[in-house]
């Protein structure tokens, strides 16, 4: 049942692989993205089942789904080498630029959440087809989504989410999280 293997995947938490992906970025994020002290949210996998789209992301804005917080970057590092066709990610180069664009939320399928925005144009988006080893970085505000698993195998991806921890003094998350201060 694939809503059961979304539900147990979606929160891979403080495990020992998790806080060694988030020690081996989180000096490329801060370098990136000019954030001092770095607050780690829950590390996420998901999962895509080959020629089952009830688990696509449409196009969205990852700071759409974290209002309350200000600055928010991206990693996504794929378990395996991603393609068009096997449920990589495009993302619409420039668009966080813009800031947070308006969007409407919804639920496809009965239960997954998609805050889906406008993109302006489509055909400009970009597949991050990465090779085993390799990751993207990104802006909470830049637009992007996930291609259609078409291939043989699931799509695993690992996503970290860094914050600033200026962040946490306005709001207490109802999760343990890591911080990383200068």
């Amino acid at each position: 049942d694939h809503d059961l293997v979304y539900q147990a995947s979606n929160i891979v938490g403080s495990s020992l692989a998790a806080y060694r992906l988030v020690d081996a970025v989180s000096g490329q994020v801060k370098h990136l993205s000019g954030l001092k002290n770095l607050h780690v949210m829950p590390v996420t996998a998901a999962i895509q089942i080959p020629e089952d789209e009830r688990f696509d992301y449409k196009w969205h804005q990852e700071s759409s789904f974290y209002p309350w917080a200000e600055d928010i970057v991206n990693v996504w590092i794929p378990l395996q080498p991603t393609r068009v066709g096997t449920g990589t990610m495009f993302l619409l180069p420039g668009s966080h630029e813009g800031g947070r664009r308006e969007a409407n939320q919804y639920f496809s399928h009965g239960s997954f959440r998609q805050i889906e925005c406008a993109t302006g144009d489509e055909s400009i988006g970009v597949p991050m087809e990465l090779d085993l080893g390799q990751y993207v970085i990104f802006d909470g505000n830049t637009v992007h989504r996930c291609d259609s698993n078409r291939g043989a195998a699931p799509r695993v991806v690992i996503i970290m989410r860094f914050i600033s921890a200026e962040t946490l003094k306005k709001l207490r998350p109802l999760y343990k999280a890591l911080s990383y201060e200068e």
